[in-house]
């Protein structure tokens, strides 16, 4: 799919409201202090550790807007004006497309399809290109459920969403020795995060949590060693469990949280080539799952324990799907 073709067309039709939603906009960051953009106010956006911004419907992961830039500047310090644009225009030319006017900058858009754990999956990317940086989206989409009224008020929403997108002047980009630009995304964040791998308490935890996760499955699903556990099996294994009723002998929450969030983690490092690390802040100190070469950071026990508290159920397929669509997002900009 071209950007021309389904921008244009979804551009002049307007946003119509989603039954019972406010239909004001609000503005959120992305990119540390990069850029910005304008969603619908009761949208979620969940911050992450390397200023990509995950932006969703409160309580659904069936379709999902994922924002995150890319900026550029010398070894020397200097900005390089223009660099976006070029970057954007070499990829659009790889891809044999022209770069159509957005605005004030210029862009191009790739579509992707795959199935993850029996679920089709389509994620369309968009890449900005301003001055000095580029901005990519994508947007990933349960195929299964795209024609759920949320799915599809969502996606009706993304053309003014991507209009409204701003670029501010603060913008980091790498030259080589050898003249050849090596990009990556800004990491701007307001209190300064510390990534260590794990420790020897932090094995103990993820050994214990495997175990319990494998006696999880035990009662809510069949017998089955940790490294075996799938998505989809989780996903029934967490949803089970929610509806049980027996209160004494059932799983704690934080325990359900640590067992299912550790076995996510897993079965994305061996899938994705990801590693767990400990992030420390002024917040405290969380578990979290890091694919160096992309940047990118997941949250897997934390995935699990919001969906707890909100008692939402089928959602470790899509949330494996979004850090997919994350890291294949991210490769794309090499």
């Amino acid at each position: 799919m071209r950007f021309k073709s389904w921008f244009s067309r979804r551009r002049n039709q307007g946003t119509p409201a989603q039954p019972g939603v406010p239909a004001d906009y609000r503005t959120i960051k992305f990119g540390g202090d990069g850029a910005t953009i304008d969603i619908p106010s009761h949208l979620v956006d969940e911050q992450q550790a390397n200023g990509t911004v995950l932006v969703f419907p409160p309580g659904q992961t069936v379709v999902s807007l994922r924002l995150s830039l890319i900026s550029f500047r010398a070894k020397d310090g200097s900005i390089s004006p223009g660099r976006g644009v070029a970057r954007v225009r070499e990829q659009a030319e790889e891809a044999g497309q022209e770069l159509i006017p957005f605005g004030r900058h210029r862009a191009f858009s790739q579509r992707k399809q795959f199935v993850e754990e029996g679920v089709p999956i389509e994620m369309d990317f968009w890449h900005i290109g301003a001055d000095e940086s580029t901005a990519i989206i994508s947007l990933t989409t349960d195929v299964n459920a795209r024609g759920e009224p949320v799915a599809v008020w969502f996606r009706q929403q993304v053309p003014r969403m991507l209009e409204s997108i701003q670029f501010s002047e603060r913008v980091e980009f790498i030259e080589t020795g050898s003249g050849a630009f090596a990009t990556r995304v800004t990491t701007i964040d307001p209190a300064p995060q510390r990534i260590e791998d794990f420790g020897i308490s932090q094995r103990q935890w993820l050994e214990e949590s495997l175990r319990r996760a494998e006696r999880l499955a035990t009662r809510y699903s069949v017998p089955t060693a940790a490294a075996d556990l799938t998505p989809a099996v989780m996903d029934t294994i967490f949803a089970r469990w929610l509806s049980d009723g027996d209160e004494q002998d059932r799983t704690s929450d934080a325990e359900v949280a640590d067992a299912l969030g550790a076995a996510l983690g897993e079965h994305l490092i061996r899938s994705l080539g990801m590693r767990w690390v400990t992030v420390s802040d002024d917040d405290g100190v969380a578990r979290a799952i890091r694919h160096e070469a992309a940047l990118t950071m997941a949250f897997p026990v934390d995935s699990v324990r919001k969906r707890i508290e909100s008692r939402e159920t089928d959602f470790i397929v899509k949330v494996a799907a979004i850090v997919k669509s994350q890291i294949a997002t991210a490769e794309l900009a090499e």
